[in-house]
């Protein structure tokens, strides 16, 4: 699709770029690989794709490739769960959440799973 037809969709001008330059980095082959590259390489590779940021890396490997050790440290609802669960004053910034994921390594995941439970929890919603 063109960047108007995405826009169209209700898409802003940066994501319908964001689209496209993944759609052409699909279509050229260039994760073909992506279950032999690991993780890291697979994180390393949508890094480059311009607009992809580490929020959007991570959430990709957590939930569409099912990666172990995903972390979306940047996510606002792990980052008030973690606050209500660790009786912290503040939210944690990215930063402080990077620390408090590092002795989950290599199983963040689960942990980014659990922690998004008891936020649907917090806010009164069913665990899905």
């Amino acid at each position: 699709m063109s960047e108007p037809e995405l826009r169209a969709l209700g898409l802003s001008a940066a994501k319908a770029r964001t689209f496209r330059a993944a759609a052409a980095v699909f279509a050229q082959g260039r994760f073909d690989n992506a279950l032999t590259i690991g993780e890291e390489g697979l994180r390393r590779r949508l890094l480059d794709i311009p607009g992809v940021g580490p929020w959007t890396a991570n959430v990709y490997l957590l939930m569409a490739v099912r990666a172990a050790d995903a972390w979306p440290a940047a996510d606002l609802a792990l980052q008030v769960a973690a606050q209500d669960l660790f009786g912290m004053v503040d939210r944690p910034s990215t930063r402080q959440m990077v620390k408090l994921g590092a002795p989950w390594r290599p199983n963040r995941s689960t942990a980014a799973l659990l922690l998004w439970q008891h936020y649907r929890v917090l806010r009164g919603r069913p665990i899905a």
